[in-house]
């Protein structure tokens, strides 16, 4: 699984894209340092205290949008940034809201291919927050059932 950021600039720096998150209270924590046009492979990630990551990797834009012909992007990107996951939810939180905070810090856009849906970045934000609050309680009910089914 894995989404797609489509933006006309790169942000320079891991420190850039870890500000952006910070602005956005994402609570995540890159644990690498460099170039972000040095990314390719897995991007470690610490979120409330649990190590995960996502891969990431540049793609061109024109590559990617033909791929999916039937999407409308709106108009051609200069770059284009993906970011897969396997698909536990600690890498889908991480991934995702590397996403949204990516393309809010680019003036960019969030394509995910599995829904068909190019989201600007306010949008996939309210995404990432809604999600962490899902997995926060899916989480506090599965711990719930299995303390009661302990004998």
């Amino acid at each position: 699984m894995g989404v797609f950021v489509f933006s006309d600039r790169r942000l320079e720096t891991l420190i850039e894209w870890q500000r952006a998150t910070e602005l956005e209270l994402l609570g995540m924590v890159f644990l690498a340092e460099g170039a972000i046009e040095d990314l390719r492979g897995f991007l470690p990630v610490r979120r409330n205290g649990v190590e995960t990551g996502f891969e990431c990797s540049h793609r061109r834009p024109i590559e990617v949008m033909e791929m999916y012909p039937d999407i409308d992007l709106s108009r051609d990107w200069k770059h284009c940034l993906a970011l897969n996951w396997r698909g536990d939810f600690d890498e889908c939180l991480v991934g995702y809201s590397g996403a949204a905070a990516y393309a809010r810090a680019t003036d960019g856009v969030v394509f995910d291919p599995q829904d068909g849906l190019v989201l600007s970045a306010d949008y996939a934000l309210q995404l990432v927050r809604k999600m962490n609050e899902d997995v926060i309680q899916w989480r506090r009910v599965t711990a719930d059932t299995v303390a009661r089914m302990k004998p």
